[in-house]
């Protein structure tokens, strides 16, 4: 909504395939992953080494208006273009609206461009980009063959609302995981892109440590669904309907990686709609689900105080059963309440109280976190897990 009117916003780019020392790159296989074909339209095939989210475009949902902002100011070839049209083709980004400016978001294209090069980029000693040793790739969609899909496509990136390692509020930004070269089963990192304060666009890597165990999302995604528990409810609803699976998200949480997975069905038959009937979750080695993500946080959190690993793994490790006492009772208390904040928070459509709500839930954790190892039952965090400090999101307000 800008200026009393319902508007669509579209990202505009710039390409080139000349521009000096540039490693080039196919635009549509960069681009393309699960997603790609359902209500989004692929790019061009063709190799480019210059790209630029130079415009952003505005079309009326009424009366059908295109009207193009300029967004990168540094661009010369948008700066021809205009030239060549005339010079008023497109609007300076002084004319950009603050309303409009408001709703902008990272732009889904480049940032699986950049997330492309960056599989190989982020290593900048020569021997070991020579090896190729360090590479890192863009993990399969973990629940493509069971959603109908192609087996062996990218995994797609996501929008959500969170704090990250290093952001001081909560900020809606487009994410996607990193596994190494052909091991899919650990996580490398975390690709994060979005606009600062200022209207900036930011392109951040959170690296975990090559020696680490956290586990990456098609290791993940097999845990939570392999679960005995979770796979006993599945095979029940198989019976009747399909069952379908939403973004899986992952989150750092605290000292580790919480990944997140909604569980819809979808009753057989024409003119049908998917519901979300669970919301997975895994952290470390314990798995939670419920009909909702309150409900499924306290069943994980149950878990990890109880000592339970996923019931998946044959071969748990040995676990103590200590009584509670007044500080994790009262660390977990003050967590139900924080969880109920958010929920509350997210119906009001409130976004300020919303960012609030998840920092305390992020807070909650920690305290619960420290009690449990004060206690000496220790913090439910696997070990090599990365110390990275976040909140996690539900879907945001509104």
């Amino acid at each position: 909504m800008v200026n009393g009117k319902i508007v669509w916003v579209l990202d505009g780019y710039t390409t080139a395939s000349t521009y000096p020392y540039s490693d080039q790159v196919d635009l549509r296989q960069a681009t393309s992953d699960s997603l790609t074909n359902e209500g989004t339209v692929p790019q061009a095939q063709e190799n480019v080494n210059y790209l630029r989210n130079s415009v952003k475009a505005t079309v009326d949902a009424y009366t059908g208006e295109v009207t193009l902002y300029q967004f990168d100011d540094n661009d010369p070839v948008i700066k021809v273009w205009n030239k060549a049209f005339g010079g008023n083709l497109i609007k300076p980004s002084s004319a950009i609206p603050a309303e409009l400016r408001a709703h902008f978001r990272y732009p889904e294209d480049q940032f699986k461009v950049q997330r492309d090069l960056l599989t190989r980029f982020h290593v900048t000693d020569p021997k070991q980009f020579y090896s190729g040793q360090d590479f890192w790739q863009v993990p399969d969609d973990p629940a493509g063959p069971s959603t109908g899909r192609a087996s062996g496509v990218k995994q797609a990136p996501y929008y959500l609302l969170a704090q990250f390692p290093g952001q001081e509020t909560s900020t809606f930004q487009l994410t996607a995981a990193m596994t190494p070269r052909n091991r899919q089963n650990v996580l490398s990192a975390l690709i994060s892109g979005y606009y600062d304060a200022d209207g900036k666009p930011q392109l951040r890597v959170l690296q975990i440590p090559s020696d680490s165990n956290v586990a990456g999302p098609t290791q993940a995604h097999q845990k939570m669904t392999n679960d005995n528990e979770v796979r006993s409810q599945i095979t029940l609803l198989q019976g009747s309907a399909d069952v379908e699976y939403g973004n899986l998200l992952s989150l750092p949480v605290a000292d580790g990686m919480l990944y997140v997975e909604p569980l819809y069905v979808k009753n057989r038959g024409d003119n049908t709609f998917p519901q979300l009937k669970f919301v997975l979750l895994s952290f470390g080695q314990y798995v939670g689900f419920d009909a909702t993500l309150d409900g499924a946080i306290k069943k994980l959190l149950a878990a990890a105080q109880a000592g339970q690993p996923s019931t998946e793994n044959p071969n748990p490790p040995p676990t103590t059963n200590e009584p509670n006492n007044a500080a994790v009772d009262a660390a977990l208390a003050r967590l139900d309440q924080a969880i109920k904040n958010l929920a509350a928070a997210q119906a009001s459509g409130d976004f300020a109280a919303y960012g609030k709500a998840l920092q305390e839930v992020n807070d909650a954790l920690k305290a619960y976190q420290e009690a449990r190892a004060a206690q000496g039952g220790g913090t439910g965090t696997p070990s090599g897990s990365p110390s990275p400090s976040g909140a996690p999101s539900s879907s945001p307000p509104g």
